[in-house]
């Protein structure tokens, strides 16, 4: 499938793009309903820093793309009215906003999972939500007085919940009656990550080093797993090679006595009770070689009637 950033990536990797070309790019970029990722690599190409440089309206389109790559609406409307950032329209505002909302959703997905692990609870079952109050003051959506107010912030909420959803970059439902969103990790191969319940946002370059070394850890344990469990499938499978071989013995041994009755039962015309002898010779030549069966069972009888009812009750006399 088609990477809707590739058509923006040829046109900034020109060398002789101009600062006016680089903003509108940077704008397209912004605007795309499709992008929610790899603004990192557009800021990071060396045309796109060589064209916005030298002038407050050029850094601030770089910052702008920092902003949709790690930052928040919150951190856009602290700085509003000043040149930090470039104006925002409408659609790029509200792409902003559903990018907030992707991070406060792992945020409380990182936050529940790590409450579970030191508690050493299992996660199976258990709901992730977000509150609607968090989500209402990530989005900026301001509640008004009065019900008629309050039901329309929550209307936009729940209308911006439904937009990300349909444009997976979150995975859930609504619930009303809690008033909160339920995760629903992606269990397809859609774009929402199956764990946090989001689509991943930008990596910043200096929490690189801690990633690879959670992935070093990561590849530690699962090779530590797989050592242990091909450990145990060595001994179960040399333990059924035993058992297989002992009880082949055991066979050819039964079917040797059984050759050695019927000759003798031959040679004096009595054929009464050979099967019975086989059988008990077997069951004494699987006592001698295997460990005592019959002390086996004559152990578990000892222990049995050592538990036995006290005779004075009305039960079994206890043995000493």
């Amino acid at each position: 499938m088609a990477d809707a950033l590739d058509p923006f990536r040829d046109q900034a990797k020109k060398d002789n793009l101009s600062a006016a070309s680089a903003r509108a790019l940077v704008h397209q970029i912004l605007g795309n309903p499709r992008i929610y990722s790899g603004f990192v690599e557009i800021r990071s190409m060396p045309s796109i820093e060589k064209a916005l440089s030298g002038s407050n309206i050029n850094e601030a389109a770089l910052r702008t793309l920092d902003l949709f790559a790690f930052g928040t609406y919150a951190d856009y409307k602290k700085e509003e009215g000043s040149e930090t950032y470039l104006v925002l329209t409408d659609m790029q505002t509200k792409k902003l906003k559903h990018l907030s909302i992707v991070t406060l959703v792992q945020k409380y997905a990182d936050s529940n999972r790590n409450s579970n692990i030191n508690r050493q609870q299992n996660t199976e079952g258990r709901r992730n939500t977000v509150p609607y109050s968090a989500l209402r003051r990530e989005a900026g959506i301001l509640k008004q007085n009065g019900n008629k107010g309050y039901c329309s912030a929550l209307r936009l909420l729940e209308d911006m919940l439904i937009e990300c959803i349909y444009a997976g970059v979150i995975s859930g439902k609504l619930d009303q009656r809690n008033m909160c969103f339920v995760v629903v990790p992606e269990t397809g191969s859609g774009v929402v990550n199956s764990i946090g319940g989001s689509i991943s946002r930008d990596v910043k370059p200096e929490s690189i080093p801690n990633m690879i070394l959670k992935l070093e850890q990561w590849e530690w344990k699962s090779q530590t797993l797989l050592d242990s469990m091909s450990f145990v499938s060595k001994n179960v499978l040399e333990d059924r090679s035993r058992n297989e071989n002992r009880w082949k013995m055991v066979a050819k041994k039964i079917a040797n006595l059984n050759d050695r009755l019927n000759e003798t039962a031959g040679n004096t015309g009595d054929f009464r009770g050979n099967s019975t002898t086989a059988a008990s010779v077997a069951a004494g030549m699987m006592e001698m070689d295997f460990g005592g069966i019959d002390h086996y069972s004559r152990d578990r009888k000892s222990k049995r009637s050592r538990g036995g009812l006290n005779p004075e009750r009305g039960g079994f006399h206890r043995n000493n």
